[in-house]
C-alpha cells in the first residue's frame, strides 16, 4: 500500500478567536493511500493549535515512519494495518488519519458509503434498535444535530453570525466566552437567535 502526503493551508472565512488565542488559517495534512489493486482512499489530519494535540510537522514525521508498515501490510484488514502502524508510532492524530483513509478506501472498493459500513458494523449507535441489532440498514444517513460555533468578539458581529446561522437551519449555537464582554455577546446572540435558539458556551478552560 502506497502512502502520499500533501500539506494544505485552509484560510478561514473569518478569524477564529478563543480564550487561548486567535487563528486565521488551518494547517491540514491530506493523506492518500493507494492499495495494490489501484483503489485510493483519502484521509486527513487537522491539528488545532491550543488544544494540546500534535502539530502538523510531528504528524508528518510519524506518517513517514508508517511508509514501511503500510508497504508491508499490503491488503490486510483495517485492524491489521492500523496495528502495524501503531507499532511504528502510536500517535493518535496520525493513526486517525490513516484510519479515515482506510475507511474511505474500503468504501470505494465495495461501492458503499462509509456511514453505511459503520452502521452495518454496529459502530453507529444512532440507528440501533432496542434489541441492539440492525435489521434494516437505512438507505439514507441518519441525521446528526450539530451546532454552529460563533467566535466573534464584537456583540454586533455575534448577532450577525447568529442570524446567518439561523437562516442556514441551525437551531443551536456555541458561543466562545472569556473574550471580553461576554454578557453583551450572549445577549446579542439571544436577541438574534430568538427564544427557541439553544445556546452553549465554551470557555476553552479559561
Amino acid at each position: 500500500m502506497k502512502l502520499s502526503l500533501e500539506p494544505v493551508r485552509a484560510r478561514l472565512r473569518a478569524p477564529f478567536a478563543a480564550a487561548w488565542g486567535t487563528i486565521s488559517e488551518r494547517e491540514i495534512l491530506v493523506v492518500r493511500l493507494e492499495a495494490d489493486d489501484g483503489t485510493v482512499g483519502w484521509g486527513e489530519a487537522a491539528p488545532l493549535p491550543g488544544y494540546g494535540c500534535a502539530m502538523a510537522d510531528q504528524i508528518w514525521a510519524v506518517m513517514e515512519r508508517y511508509r514501511g508498515a503500510l508497504a508491508r501490510a499490503g491488503d490486510g484488514s483495517r485492524a491489521q494495518i492500523l496495528a502495524a502502524c501503531a507499532e511504528a508510532s502510536n500517535l493518535p492524530e496520525a493513526l486517525a488519519a490513516v484510519d479515515l483513509a482506510l475507511w474511505d478506501l474500503e468504501g470505494r472498493r465495495t461501492g458503499q458509503p462509509v456511514w453505511q459500513m459503520l452502521v452495518a458494523e454496529g459502530a453507529w449507535d444512532i440507528t440501533r434498535n432496542i434489541s441492539g441489532q440492525y435489521p434494516n440498514v437505512p438507505q439514507q444517513p441518519p441525521g446528526v444535530p450539530v451546532n454552529a460555533t460563533v467566535a466573534a468578539e464584537d456583540p454586533a458581529a455575534v448577532a450577525h453570525q447568529v442570524t446567518a446561522t439561523r437562516g442556514e437551519g441551525f437551531r443551536c449555537v456555541k458561543i466562545k466566552v472569556a473574550l471580553g464582554d461576554d454578557a453583551a455577546r450572549l445577549a446579542a446572540a439571544r436577541s438574534a437567535g430568538g427564544e427557541d435558539m439553544a445556546i452553549r458556551i465554551d470557555a476553552n478552560g479559561a
